[in-house]
């Protein structure tokens, strides 16, 4: 536990790196009453559920503020690749296409040009999954 300064080490890590250092292997209830008693902070710390991440949901402030693009590869066994894009604020499609492949930054491109010329204004574009 002395080489772990960061105390990011978890029982299994230090039950193999002692296996691995000292060619000894270590019963783990052993090892866990050890590192209980040397640092019984450790295991609140190393926990999964100590470490929250601050998350505020972002939503669009109106209209053609956000659009979300992405390929939809289900009909590809048959040929008919498809890439659209969506309002996020309203969900309406501005486009869908079926195109030779929907992975060619080049045709991406395109279609995204074809979109800004149609409606005359541009907007951030973001992966979407909601489609």
């Amino acid at each position: 536990m002395a080489k772990d300064p960061a105390k990011g080490w978890g029982l299994s890590t230090v039950k193999a790196r002692i296996a691995w250092e000292y060619m000894c292997h270590v019963p783990r209830d052993f090892v866990a009453d050890v590192m209980h008693m040397e640092d019984p902070d450790g295991f609140s710390q190393r926990h999964p559920n100590s470490r929250k991440v601050l998350r505020v949901k972002t939503g669009p402030l109106g209209v053609h503020e956000r659009w979300g693009a992405d390929g939809h590869d289900k009909l590809n066994s048959i040929g008919f690749p498809v890439y659209a894009f969506i309002d996020d604020a309203t969900g309406y499609w501005l486009g869908a296409w079926v195109v030779p492949n929907n992975r060619i930054a080049a045709v991406i491109g395109y279609l995204f040009l074809c979109v800004v010329e149609e409606y005359g204004c541009m907007s951030f574009i973001h992966k979407s999954d909601q489609m």
